[in-house]
C-alpha cells in the first residue's frame, strides 16, 4: 500500500508522471511491506527540478525510519531478488538505487 508524505494531492499526481517502471516498483514494494509488515511505503519526494533522475521522473524518496531493521533489510533483498538492474533501454541503463536513511553512510 502507498501513502503520500502528509496526504499531498501534489506528490499523488507527480506520482502519474513517474517512469511506469519505478510506479511498478513502488507498488510492489508497497505490497510487500503491507503483506509481510502490514506497514506503508510511504512517499516524500518525486520531482525535482534539477538535473538528476527526479527531473526525468525516475527517482522517488520514500520515508524508511519508521521501518526497523529487519522490515528494511528484508525490502533490499525483496527488490534484489524480483527486479533485474543493468538492462539497456533506450540505451541507458536501468538501476534502481536504494539508500536506507536510517544508515546515513551506506547506500544499497
Amino acid at each position: 500500500m502507498i501513502r503520500f508524505k502528509k496526504n499531498s494531492t501534489s506528490l499523488k499526481e507527480e506520482f502519474e508522471h513517474l517512469d511506469i517502471r519505478l510506479q511498478i516498483l513502488i507498488y510492489a514494494i508497497g505490497g510487500f511491506l503491507y503483506h509481510r509488515f502490514n506497514k506503508f511505503v510511504t512517499i516524500t519526494s518525486l520531482y525535482r527540478d534539477d538535473t538528476g533522475v527526479h527531473h526525468y521522473w525516475r527517482g522517488a524518496d520514500a520515508r524508511t525510519s519508521d521501518l526497523t531493521e529487519e522490515e528494511g533489510d528484508a525490502v533490499v533483498e525483496f527488490v534484489n531478488e524480483h527486479f533485474i538492474y543493468g538492462t539497456l533501454v533506450d540505451g541507458k541503463p536501468v538501476k534502481f538505487c536504494l539508500f536506507d536513511e536510517r544508515k546515513r553512510k551506506s547506500a544499497n
